[in-house]
């Protein structure tokens, strides 16, 4: 830096044998070139800087251009990006300091077309290998992308940036995230000075896709993507029917009483030149998607309904050895579960639990406990109620952890009995008292059709009135292997450990499946055996669950 005081006092210093009046007036002239001399190195600075932000600039859309062509054929080769990934870090770097103000209309919605299509790729590379960015709850709302010296999410580049600054309907055809469902990923870049007939060529191209667009003369039925569904404010705007916009851009007009249907959409990673076997055709459902470590989108929930069948004819003594027991218990847990996105990395809900019981001597059947009677050997009841929540602590894929804690809903859960009028005893039916459950989940996708499931938990029961008799710890440990045999159809196996600190333990295994009933709606079974164990039930369970996830 100049010290342009330092030079002023020695060029003043040759002023020296000068009179007064003349020092003065040589003084003031010298301030004067000087002053004009830092207004030229400010002009001079502010060309530069211009000079060099046009030439980042047209670097930013070269460079991407030469990216999209090298990894783009139909799908992304993310398996070569990232392997070496520095020609993307290029690309973001270069977006992460454009001075966007400065571009022309053209140039900025050029800029953030490819700045949407790139972040998308860096997304997908920094989790790899992965089967589908839905998979990732936060994948479009995260804003921890830098661009244009902004801390964005993908979604509010797409609804901000472009719909809201600049809007057409067209980028929706442009702008790809990662799915088979999108309209191709072209392999260019989009330049400002061919901009048009680029938004035009490739709305036009993504409407001869039969994944967006399908038209069945004979039942006069038009089967769209559902970006059509999700956008058609966008679609409309003006009072244009969906089927007046497909047709300003199709070569054979579909009449305009055309009944409209919505397509599944396919999420399936976008991917080429990758070994791994891919995706089903018709991509991953939601029971392949939200796994039991993953988050709800903010505003998305869930409603969960489980019911758990217990029974029991025997248990395990001292030495773990199987025992016959004279009478048969039966337990029917009916859990109601409600869950919503709260935060990008939290979800908060409730559980609610109805339990009943049935206590017969044997021959009975477990059925008996549906009866849901109160006498002395049968009991229904609400017994628990309490908040939950679910979050993401880490930024570890695939690891979240849930804490829970029940509140009692009715009197003497764990049973009494009326000596004076032994009509109104009743059996237990739950721990009498509150109960906090602490768990972490943790599953990791193996290839297109396998995953596993981890779960490690700490279930802590503390008395109504803190009794110390009535207070233990169990630490369950689960594990899971899901196959996916077809896109809307789960089987798996299960194992779950649970010591009780109090000197007890149970085995139990099983076999489940679920089946994806609608796009909302999923539907579970599951049987398992409690093979082995010390001082415990040596029981079995039958259950059967619902889900609408929306």
């Amino acid at each position: 830096m100049l010290n342009y005081d330092l030079y002023l006092s020695k060029f003043c210093s040759l002023s020296y044998g000068l009179q007064p009046k003349g020092k003065l007036i040589f003084k003031l002239a010298t301030k004067f070139i000087i002053m004009k001399f830092k207004v030229l190195i400010f002009i001079s600075c502010l060309l530069s800087a211009s000079m060099l932000w046009g030439q980042s600039n047209e670097a930013f859309f070269n460079k991407a251009d030469a990216f999209f062509k090298k990894h783009v054929d139909g799908g992304v080769d993310y398996t070569t990006i990232s392997s070496s990934r520095s020609a993307l870090d290029e690309l973001l770097d270069l977006m992460k300091w454009a001075e966007v103000e400065t571009f022309s209309k053209e140039e900025t919605i050029a800029f953030w077309v490819n700045s949407y299509n790139l972040i998308v790729i860096d997304g997908v590379i920094d989790l790899y290998p992965i089967s589908s960015v839905n998979a990732v709850s936060d994948f479009f709302t995260k804003k921890n992308h830098v661009v244009a010296r902004e801390k964005l999410s993908l979604e509010q580049i797409e609804k901000q940036k472009l719909l809201k600054d600049h809007f057409d309907a067209r980028y929706h055809f442009v702008l790809v995230c990662g799915a088979e469902g999108c309209p191709p990923l072209v392999d260019f870049a989009y330049m400002p000075d061919q901009l048009e007939n680029q938004l035009e060529a490739q709305t036009r191209l993504a409407l001869t896709q039969k994944h967006i667009l399908d038209y069945d003369a004979g039942s006069n039925t038009l089967r769209l993507s559902q970006i059509f569904n999700w956008y058609k404010p966008d679609f409309t705007k003006g009072g244009q029917s969906l089927v007046g916009y497909v047709n300003s851009y199709i070569d054979e007009a579909i009449p305009s009483d055309a009944r409209i249907k919505f397509m599944e959409y396919d999420w399936s990673l976008n991917q080429v030149g990758v070994a791994a076997k891919p995706l089903p055709k018709d991509g991953p459902s939601n029971i392949q998607k939200f796994t039991p470590s993953v988050l709800l989108g903010q505003k998305q929930f869930q409603i969960k309904w489980f019911n758990n069948l217990y029974t029991q004819n025997g248990f395990f003594d001292q030495k773990l050895k199987r025992q016959l027991d004279a009478s048969r218990s039966n337990f029917l847990s009916s859990i109601f579960q409600f869950e919503i996105g709260a935060l990008p990395r939290l979800n908060i809900g409730f559980d609610l639990y109805l339990r009943s019981v049935a206590y017969r001597t044997n021959p009975s059947s477990p059925l008996e406990v549906l009866k849901f009677q109160n006498d002395p050997q049968s009991r229904v009841a609400l017994t628990s109620f309490g908040p939950k929540f679910k979050y993401a602590p880490f930024k570890l894929k695939g690891l979240s952890t849930q804490s829970t804690l029940l509140f009692p809903m009715a009197k003497n859960l764990q049973g009494f009995t009326d000596t004076e009028n032994p009509s109104n005893s009743r059996p237990f039916i739950d721990h009498d008292g509150y109960q906090f459950f602490q768990q972490f989940f943790y599953d990791k996708v193996l290839n297109a059709q396998l995953s596993v499931f981890a779960e490690a938990g700490l279930w802590v029961k503390i008395d109504r009135r803190f009794k110390k008799d009535n207070t233990g710890v169990v630490s369950p440990l689960k594990g899971f292997l899901s196959y996916f045999p077809h896109r809307k159809i789960t089987v798996y196996g299960m194992t779950e450990f649970a010591p009780d600190w109090g000197g007890a333990f149970y085995l139990q295994s099983g076999l489940g499946t679920k089946f994806q009933l609608t796009p909302q709606l999923e539907m579970e079974l599951l049987y398992t055996n409690f093979w082995l164990g010390l001082n415990s039930g040596a029981g079995q369970t039958f259950n059967v669950g619902f889900r609408f996830l929306n």
